[in-house]
């Protein structure tokens, strides 16, 4: 008898444990379920108001944002109206950060050394403001360069899952 309620609570218990670790990861990051849920319920924001709500003081040009906004939307599968300042996919997919500041600096053509990787703010703010500042300083600025593809690849569209 007391088999079958350790069988019994084993098939409750264990189920549950294994939902919750799957819904919300315990290491203090926003599981990918959690955040496409939350991304789903975000009103969108045009390219303008996302500017003046979040970064009009900031001397970040406006179009820097967008492109900055349109690169990180496309780049991991998401509708790039709804991100936020906050959002951090790299930290949130364990993305090696290598490879996707790798193709930051194809796309922007600038330089991060890599000296400042295990540092750096990853979020979409923190990447935004490392971008900016690198575009800023001439020696940083790299000539065009062909894509070839990198980290940057999204598996599936976050904001349309179910």
């Amino acid at each position: 008898m007391t088999a079958v309620l350790y069988v019994i609570a084993a098939l409750i218990i264990l189920p549950a444990v294994y939902w919750l670790m799957w819904r919300e990861d315990f290491s203090g990051i926003r599981s990918e379920w959690y955040y496409r849920q939350e991304l789903k319920q975000r009103a969108p924001m045009s390219a303008e108001q996302f500017h003046r709500l979040y970064y009009a003081a900031s001397g970040i040009p406006a179009e820097l944002v967008e492109r900055f906004r349109r690169f990180m939307g496309k780049c991991w599968g998401v509708e790039a109206a709804r991100l936020l300042p906050e959002d951090d996919f790299v930290r949130m997919h364990g993305v090696d950060i290598t490879d996707f500041v790798g193709d930051l600096e194809e796309e922007f053509r600038v330089q991060i050394p890599e000296g400042e990787l295990s540092t750096l703010d990853t979020s979409f703010d923190g990447l935004l403001r490392r971008i900016h500042v690198a575009l800023n300083g001439s020696s940083m600025h790299k000539p065009d360069l062909p894509r070839s593809g990198g980290a940057c690849v999204p598996t599936q569209s976050v904001g349309t899952r179910m």
